[in-house]
Order: C-alpha cells, then sequence, then structure tokens
C-alpha cells in the first residue's frame, strides 16, 4: 500500500499542483484559490486521502518571576508622629507577609520630591514584586511610583486617582467626635485643620459641614480655621495654634468646643487656650484625631479618635499579595476608627 506522503505527491504531478498547494488546500483551504481547492480536495475525496489539519502554537508568555520581596515607601518627614504612624503600620504588614515569606524592605523617599526625580533603586532594578505607599502631595510623584507596578495606598490624598487605597473613615471619625461633643451639650463647634487640598482633609472638612446641617446648627464661618501647609515646622506650628486660638476664643460668641483634624492641632490650641488663661475643659472642650502617642500625655490628656494603623498595614498588605497573586481588590477600603475619651472635653452645663 503506497503511503499517504506518496499519494499526495502523485496527486500534485497528476494535477500539476505544487506540493505545497495540495497541503495548503488540505490544511490551510483559505490560503488557495477557491477553483483550485475544489479540484484538489475532490480527487483527495476519490481517493480516500486525508491530511491532519496543522494546530497552531501560540507561545505562552514566560511567567514572571517572583521575588518575594515587597518595598514600602514612605515620605522622609522630620517628625515623630509620621515614624510611629509608619512603625504601626509595619506592625500589620509584617503580619500579612511574614507567614507567606515575604521580605520587606522600607525606602524613604523626599516627600517634596517632584516627577523628576530620580525613582529608587529598588524600583528601577525591578526586584520586587510590588510597593505599598505612604503618598505623596504630589500627584504626578505618586503616579510615577505606581506606573507599571502593582501598588496599594496606605491613605490617599487623590479622590480620582484608581490606585487601591487602605485609609481610615474620616467622615465617620468626624461624626463621632461632633456626636461626642453634641450629648455633652455643644452645640457651637470649632473646627480645624489643614487645608483641604488633600482627600483626607476635605472628607473630615466635609463631615463636619455635613453633622452641622444634620443638627440643624447654623453654619459659621468663622468657626472654621484651615492651616495651608501640609508639613509645619515647631516654630511655625506654634504660631498658628496662638492665632487660631485668638481667632477663635475672643470672637463674640466663642465656640464651646473645637474639633482638631489632627492631635498636634489640638495639643498646640490647648497650650494656646492656656496661654490666654483660658481652661481646657472647664471653658473650652477640645477633640484630636490620630490618638498620638503624646495624647495621653497631653495637659489635660487628650481626648481623641483611634486610628487602627496596624489594621491599615495588614489590610493594605493582603490587597497587595492579591494583586501579585493575580486577584482583584477594592479601590478603596475605609478602616472604622475609635473615640478615646479622656479629660479634655465636659458637660457644656459644668464649664458655666
Amino acid at each position: 500500500m503506497k503511503s499517504k506522503t506518496k499519494r499526495i505527491q502523485e496527486i500534485a504531478k497528476e494535477t500539476g499542483i505544487s506540493l505545497a498547494t495540495v497541503y495548503r488546500a488540505a490544511t490551510a483551504p483559505h490560503t488557495v484559490s477557491e477553483e483550485t481547492r475544489h479540484r484538489i480536495l475532490k480527487i483527495m475525496e476519490e481517493r480516500k486521502v486525508s491530511v491532519a489539519k496543522r494546530t497552531r502554537h501560540t507561545r505562552r508568555p514566560k511567567p514572571v518571576q517572583r521575588t518575594d520581596r515587597v518595598v514600602f515607601l514612605v515620605p522622609q518627614l522630620a517628625f515623630r508622629t509620621v515614624e510611629m504612624i509608619t512603625e504601626e503600620m509595619m506592625h500589620g504588614i509584617q503580619k500579612v507577609f511574614s507567614p507567606r515569606g515575604i521580605d520587606l524592605v522600607l525606602y524613604h523617599y523626599a516627600w517634596d520630591g517632584d516627577a523628576a526625580s530620580p525613582l529608587p533603586s529598588v524600583l528601577n532594578d525591578q526586584t520586587v514584586d510590588g510597593i505599598l505607599l505612604r503618598p505623596p502631595a504630589n500627584r504626578p510623584l505618586l503616579e510615577r511610583f505606581c506606573q507599571n507596578r502593582k501598588a496599594v495606598l496606605l491613605g490617599n490624598g487623590f479622590a480620582d486617582l484608581e490606585v487601591p487605597s487602605v485609609m481610615v473613615d474620616d467622615e465617620a471619625a468626624i461624626r463621632m467626635a461632633m456626636e461626642y461633643l453634641f450629648e455633652l451639650g455643644h452645640r457651637r463647634t470649632a473646627f480645624v485643620s489643614l487645608a483641604p487640598t488633600m482627600l483626607i482633609y476635605r472628607r473630615r472638612l466635609d463631615a463636619y459641614v455635613a453633622n452641622l446641617f444634620h443638627r440643624n446648627i447654623a453654619f459659621d464661618n468663622r468657626l472654621i480655621k484651615l492651616h495651608n501647609a501640609w508639613t509645619t515646622s515647631v516654630d511655625e506650628g506654634n504660631a498658628v495654634y496662638k492665632r487660631f486660638a485668638e481667632e477663635l476664643l475672643t470672637l463674640d460668641t466663642p465656640p464651646t468646643a473645637i474639633v482638631c483634624s489632627s492631635d498636634s492641632f489640638a495639643a498646640g490650641l490647648m497650650a494656646a487656650a492656656r496661654e490666654r488663661g483660658i481652661r481646657v475643659p472647664e471653658q473650652v472642650s477640645i477633640t484630636g484625631f490620630g490618638d498620638q502617642y503624646f495624647a495621653a500625655l497631653a495637659d489635660p490628656p487628650l481626648t481623641t479618635i483611634h486610628v487602627d494603623q496596624r489594621a491599615i498595614g495588614e489590610v493594605a498588605a493582603t490587597q497587595l499579595l492579591q494583586l501579585i497573586d493575580g486577584v482583584a481588590c477594592p479601590t478603596l477600603s475605609l478602616i472604622r476608627p475609635t473615640l478615646i475619651e479622656r479629660r479634655s472635653c465636659a458637660a457644656l452645663e459644668r464649664s458655666k
């Protein structure tokens, strides 16, 4: 019996068609004219000759080499509060990474850098699987850090930035402070914060205003004090605290309580009020935000919003591992805050 190859060669010779064309008519018919294809296939059918069609194999992309290393980018700022927050976050991150054998690389970047600044070497050499990032206030720099990388932000200053972010529920935090003061009888409450150029401070300001309207309390723009800076030196901070205290406490009808968007503002205002002979909480109640290490040591100990930075680190690390494993994660995850009651607030009837 003649081999299949021999019979196909005979068909090619008899029809005067090249052997390659005969093969293509059987395996890739769209590459041969209709008339020639029908002629060849008819003869092959009559002689019971068949050719298996070739399967086109696509080259699979090489799997990305895992390094089991993640870099944690944090801003270089000469403030103990920043360092403490980073340390707390790292506890949560390590809780997730250690069982998986993931190495964490800590890298401090210049907080005031721009998009033209050299990238950290750890990002240039492609030796990490992803990044965790305490974001800068500079959006172009933030976008450059995250470009073409698996990234999760611990905090977020830009509402429309589509990078997974984990942050405290700022609106719930301010609502807790406002409700607490309302229950103590306070109806004229001031708000002190950084300017709302970043998302977290916009959320806190919006929550303050929303709570006034929710309780049908008249809005008074004189009770809102905003400092237009992302970082503040000790000397500058003291000057700001004194100015805000003077502007608020010398009003015809001064506030009976002040909600601050940070513990630094709260502690500074308490000191400035004391210099003016105003007693806290007897004459004005003050709340902070963050529950920093000095909050319990303030005079008086500061009532404040506690932010679970370890939980933020834990959730962010978990989400980054999901991204590395090819699993989608939420664009925004909010961590529930808690109110820590100390002695910087008093019921209004006791402060008369």
